[in-house]
């Protein structure tokens, strides 16, 4: 058994292992003051600096004071990442035009964002998609709490995936409003993304930006008690679907369940294939209606375990394979289970998602890789 220590430096090395959680900097002046203290005499920053400038504001962009740029961690090939938008129709009334996106270096126009969401003067989000806005509309309103977004990001094939839910209800799942868009088409030839910029078109209104998440797929996923986290994934087949990633606790007597869902959970019905670290020591999976396993296995807080799951979409059944790090021998703690009851007439799957229920203690997952 090695320690957690032991395994977090090793994984830390071997597979990037830490998600960077990034809260935008203040408005107006204090962003970019945060900015400076950060990049100090050199101009140049680590993810660690960058992190702790970030880490307790948000960053305002409003009608008529230009654009606001908020750094992010340099990324050429595939991310996700998240955040929260407070909308309002400051100094008017009705929607405003605001778009948010994605750019390489701090962005002046609209052309130098590749990926883009905007509250739209019509009422609606949109997302767009080389040289139009387009997507599954999302109507937004102001003052009953903020939008979430999330956006899977593929650099090197200038597409990307989004997703967003209103939190005006703390259960409320993420619904799908764009599946492999284009990069705007000015930055068809972007090769990084290091910025996100805001900038409001109307004549009145604002967005207030908070809580951006970068998420590398090298990178772990840390979640506590009661916060439901996931990140997206894309498959090459709807017929099957293959995830490899480590796992981990930080204590031995914990409720901990992971899976696949047809986007971001926000409760347990709607994870489909599932494995679970059990109060008990125990880990199982699920099986239709119930919790089970073939054999019996135990884990232990801080040691790494590279978890397969092996998934049939046209059956709807799966298998989970178990192999803690560092030991010889894989072992098959569940054999072709159906997908949760809720989910059996679910056709895909594209988030990971996990969650900590009513136990002290962290789950983390690392190196995801979905084929």
């Amino acid at each position: 058994m090695r320690t957690a220590n032991i395994l977090a430096t090793h994984a830390m090395s071997a597979i990037g292992c830490g998600t960077l959680l990034l809260s935008l900097g203040g408005c107006g002046a204090e962003v970019g003051g945060a900015f400076d203290d950060a990049l100090g005499e050199t101009g140049s920053t680590s993810d660690g600096e960058l992190h702790s400038a970030l880490e307790t504001s948000c960053a305002t962009a409003a009608a008529g004071a230009g654009w606001v740029n908020v750094p992010t961690p340099a990324s050429s090939g595939l991310f996700s990442t998240s955040w929260t938008s407070w909308p309002s129709s400051e100094g008017g009334s009705g929607p405003i035009d605001a778009v948010i996106g994605l750019s390489d270096g701090p962005a002046d126009r609209f052309t130098d964002l590749g990926a883009i969401v905007r509250f739209n003067p019509q009422g609606y989000v949109d997302v767009r998609n080389a040289e139009i806005y387009s997507g599954r509309l999302f109507p937004y309103t102001f003052g009953d709490g903020p939008y979430e977004f999330q956006l899977r990001v593929d650099v090197p094939a200038r597409h990307y995936s989004a997703w967003m839910r209103h939190l005006d209800s703390p259960f409320k799942p993420f619904e799908l409003i764009a599946t492999d868009f284009a990069f705007r088409t000015e930055q068809s030839a972007v090769t990084r993304l290091d910025n996100l910029a805001a900038f409001v078109d109307s004549g009145h209104g604002a967005v207030q930006n908070c809580g951006l998440s970068h998420d590398p797929p090298s990178g772990c996923v840390q979640s506590s008690m009661g916060a439901w986290r996931s990140r997206p994934f894309s498959l090459q087949t709807e017929q099957r679907a293959h995830l490899d990633f480590f796992a981990w606790v930080t204590n031995v007597n914990m409720d901990v369940v992971i899976g696949a869902s047809n986007g971001a959970p926000a409760r347990f019905s709607q994870l489909a294939a599932i494995v679970r670290f059990r109060p008990d020591g125990l880990m199982d999976a699920r099986n239709g209606a119930a919790y089970a396993a073939d054999v019996e296995l135990r884990y232990g807080p801080g040691i790494y375990y590279r978890i397969t799951l092996d998934i049939d979409l046209t059956r709807r059944t799966y298998s989970v394979y178990v192999n803690p790090w560092g030991e010889v021998g894989t072992t098959l703690l569940a054999r072709d289970y159906a997908f949760r009851s809720e989910q059996a007439g679910v056709a895909r799957l594209d988030h990971l998602g996990q969650f900590v229920d009513g136990t002290p203690g962290s789950a983390n997952t690392c190196a995801l890789v979905a084929h």
